[in-house]
C-alpha cells in the first residue's frame, strides 16, 4: 500500500476594468485688423495705430 494525497485548488480571478469619461477640446483663435490709413501726406483722421496691451494685444 502507498499513501496518496490529492489536492484540489480552485482559483478565481476577477479582473475589474473601470472607465472614466474623458473630454478634450481645442480652440484656435485668429484675428486680423486691416485699416486703410491713407498716405503720410493725406492720412485718414479716423485711422489710429493699435495699442498693444499684454501678450495677446487685449
Amino acid at each position: 500500500m502507498h499513501p496518496t494525497h490529492i489536492r484540489n485548488v480552485n482559483r478565481h480571478i476577477t479582473h475589474n476594468q473601470h472607465y472614466f469619461p474623458v473630454t478634450e477640446s481645442t480652440e484656435d483663435v485668429y484675428s486680423e485688423n486691416t485699416r486703410n490709413c491713407g498716405t503720410p501726406e493725406n492720412p485718414n483722421p479716423d485711422c489710429f495705430p493699435l495699442r498693444r496691451r499684454g501678450f495677446f494685444g487685449f
